[in-house]
């Protein structure tokens, strides 16, 4: 089978992982609230499709602050290095033996794609891939341009509005819903959610027994 796995919220922790962004910040001089106000004011200005980036960021923030965008680059980086400590604590695990059992995988994940592929990369997990697709519209778009079948296919996101999309596009898929414990933001599934998880291994409890 065909294995589209999202990324943030999904695979990875997110929440601690832009905690730590946060943090890389202030240690030169953007404070929490700062970070995190103005974080809401870019978001808020897009309001869909957008995808965050720490370089736009740090450009939205100089000109009114000072601080060495320099530094927060490196330190940024050298963060982005090394996501491992980011991923959920079965992913890896479970990932390798979907793999050894045969299925093709892939992450199809909304981001940046600059920072998106770093993100992923740093976590090791793209050697299980047979491809990473970074999108910054509809994922039903993006299996769309993979010229994606829907018989033998799975999508796992966390996000309702990608499983609904990807749903009418090939009712054929079938859909996970993913809701890890302690997700902000909860979304609750619908009839376009064939099945319900809280993490990976839950996952591969599923498509053991529907293969």
């Amino acid at each position: 089978m065909k294995i589209f796995l999202d990324f943030d919220d999904t695979l990875f922790n997110t929440r601690a992982f832009a905690e730590r962004v946060q943090g890389v910040f202030e240690e030169y001089g953007i404070s929490r609230e700062l970070f995190w106000s103005s974080y809401q004011d870019m978001k808020g200005a897009f309001l869909i499709g957008w995808c965050y980036s720490p370089e736009v960021h740090m450009q939205r923030l100089q000109p009114d602050h000072s601080f060495d965008i320099e530094q927060v680059r490196k330190k940024l980086g050298v963060l982005v290095a090394d996501t491992r400590r980011f991923l959920f604590h079965e992913v890896k695990e479970s990932l390798s033996f979907l793999k050894a059992v045969g299925h093709t995988l892939y992450i199809l994940s909304l981001g940046d794609y600059g920072f998106q592929m770093e993100k992923i990369r740093g976590t090791g997990i793209d050697v299980f891939m047979e491809k990473v697709i970074v999108t910054q519209g509809d994922k039903a778009k993006a299996l769309r341009d993979e010229r994606v079948k829907g018989e033998g296919t799975w999508f796992i996101d966390d996000r309702v509005r990608f499983i609904e999309s990807v749903k009418k596009t090939f009712p054929e898929v079938k859909t996970i819903l993913m809701q890890r414990v302690g997700r902000y933001h909860q979304d609750e599934p619908n009839n376009f959610c064939d099945y319900v998880a809280q993490d990976l291994a839950e996952v591969v409890s599923i498509l053991q027994r529907k293969q």
